[in-house]
């Protein structure tokens, strides 16, 4: 049985915690490689512990996880300089195996990209704001 992630973007600030950006989840391709990385899930190396779910999560967000709480494992959440670190530790992989960069690293690129944009847009027009991938994992 596959194990797929359930990726939500969202914006935190000291002053207001957590706010929904993204209402839908997230397309990310299946990678046991990321998973491993991001939160230990059937990878070899792991560079992050699960932190769980954040206390003050959207509601958006927190219904998503509820809605089907019996199926999910693992929550999670990392900052965009994280999921940085984890595409770098992913490239280095795929250069040293000889595979290409491929698919599924091209969905994490992307969600950095929005994150990256979200938090630009946030500081033009908002004061500022961190983006964060909030996550859990099926079976």
């Amino acid at each position: 049985m596959g194990c797929d992630i359930h990726p939500y973007i969202c914006r935190w600030t000291e002053d207001e915690g957590f706010e929904n950006f993204s209402y839908e989840q997230l397309d990310f391709a299946r990678n046991y490689v990321i998973f491993g990385l991001m939160a230990g899930i059937r990878g070899n190396e792991q560079l992050f512990e699960p932190r769980g779910l954040p206390d003050d999560l959207p509601s958006a967000v927190q219904f998503a996880f509820e809605y089907n709480r019996d199926d999910w494992h693992t929550p999670s959440w990392l900052k965009i300089d994280e999921l940085r670190e984890v595409r770098d530790v992913y490239v280095r992989h795929m250069e040293k195996s000889g595979k290409r960069r491929g698919y599924p690293g091209q969905h994490l690129a992307g969600i950095i990209g929005m994150m990256d944009s979200a938090e630009q847009w946030w500081n033009q027009h908002f004061g500022g704001g961190d983006a964060i991938l909030v996550f859990w994992f099926d079976n």
